[in-house]
């Protein structure tokens, strides 16, 4: 269990952070936008289009309506790549809101796991007892967590079937095994 708090502290800090400082926030433009950033890569997503930073720092654009443009060329899609391209966009929004979901539930477990905590370090519970109480109070956040996971493996899935059939795309097929790996939930198991 002690091996699952260290793995899952610094995800909870990431978690938390964007609850600090708003999971939204102003552009110079004064519109709103949500943003991820990892390894040299960027995922923005701004009035209902995805906007991807390539490691090379070219951007591509993914419109709500299905648009693909890369640099400031519209490239032409087909009405099925256009499907997938909706899709993507679609699911950037479905990680962007179960990403926010998993803070509040962090947020507002808090409370209660440091209750728990105080408690049985004040009665003499043993170390069994308190780390089955931590994980019970934990267990639908890691439910929360298994879910954004497997979204996340999802959307790399249908990011390459996008850059298959758009080649223009690959640049920006960003979620790849390094990032996936990121999820780890169930890594005391292993």
């Amino acid at each position: 269990m002690a091996n699952v708090r260290r793995r899952l502290f610094p995800v909870a800090l990431l978690l938390l952070a964007p609850l600090g400082t708003g999971a939204a926030w102003a552009h110079p433009q004064g519109d709103m936008a949500d943003s991820a950033s990892y390894d040299g890569i960027h995922i923005d997503s701004k009035s209902g289009d995805v906007i991807i930073t390539a490691r090379d720092e070219s951007q591509a654009r993914v419109t709500h309506a299905g648009d693909l443009i890369i640099g400031n060329e519209d490239v032409a899609v087909s009405a099925g790549q256009r499907r997938l391209l909706l899709r993507y966009v679609d699911g950037i929004d479905s990680i962007e809101r179960q990403g926010a979901e998993i803070g509040r539930q962090a947020v507002s477990m808090l409370g209660g796991f440091v209750g728990v905590f105080v408690s049985n370090l004040v009665t003499d519970t043993s170390s069994e007892d308190r780390d089955r109480d931590m994980s019970a109070r934990a267990e639908p956040l890691k439910q929360a967590a298994r879910k954004f996971c497997s979204t996340v493996r999802s959307q790399e899935r249908l990011q390459d079937d996008i850059a298959a059939e758009i080649p223009a795309f690959k640049p920006y097929a960003v979620i790849d095994k390094g990032t996936r790996d990121q999820c780890h939930i169930d890594a005391d198991k292993d």
